[in-house]
């Protein structure tokens, strides 16, 4: 009886442990969906399609090069010099993450969980990654083939969105594709308030 009970005290706290990570999980797919269609009604009009999967945030963008700040300059925090030369430190420096929330972030980052979008919440069409891929491949001219089927050569990648622990505030990265000279890719924080979301900063990545 006693090994009994013990199993069913693992299994209720196995599956609470489960059904609050799912819930959190949920949350933030939520969240995501909300500003992830503002961007692409506001920021990105021209895009036609958006890949199916998310792909997995590479934890060294936190010592990117802002390219909005001179990185030989050196700042004080709590009597402390900080580089504000990287994004990491740029947005702590001004008090847009806390020590806790980059410890929080950088542990989901390096879990390099992706999602797979749905088409149901997003405002334009999906395609998975294997299927755009060979579409692409396949085509004389692919932005062509976009064009006629999604009414844009461009489409969007985003990244798997790393929130911190309260879904107040969100990192993400996109890139833009609209052809094999024509690529886009950007950096954006964004925070929640009073219910909106909005992008507190944002940094170029690459553009070809």
């Amino acid at each position: 009886m006693k090994t009994r009970n013990t199993s069913l005290l693992i299994f209720i706290s196995l599956f609470s442990f489960l059904s609050c990570d799912e819930t959190s999980m949920n949350k933030e797919q939520a969240e995501f969906y909300v500003f992830a269609n503002q961007l692409l009604q506001y920021r990105y009009p021209e895009v036609g399609m958006v890949q199916m999967e998310t792909f997995a945030t590479d934890i060294e963008f936190w010592d990117y090069r802002s390219p909005q700040m001179n990185s030989g300059r050196n700042y004080k925090k709590d009597g402390k010099p900080v580089d504000k030369g990287s994004i990491k430190n740029e947005l702590i420096s001004e008090n847009f993450l806390s020590e806790k929330d980059v410890a929080y972030i950088l542990n989901l980052s390096a879990s390099k969980k992706i999602w797979k979008l749905d088409s149901i919440q997003l405002q334009i069409p999906i395609l998975s990654k294997l299927r755009l891929s060979k579409e692409l491949h396949k085509r004389k001219n692919p932005e062509l083939w976009l064009t006629q089927q999604y009414g844009s050569s461009c489409y969007l990648i985003f990244s798997q969105p790393i929130f911190n622990e309260d879904i107040t505030k969100a990192i993400l990265t996109i890139e833009k594709n609209c052809g094999p000279k024509d690529g886009y890719g950007e950096i954006l924080f964004l925070t929640k308030q009073n219910g909106s979301w909005t992008i507190r900063r944002n940094w170029k990545t690459w553009v070809s």
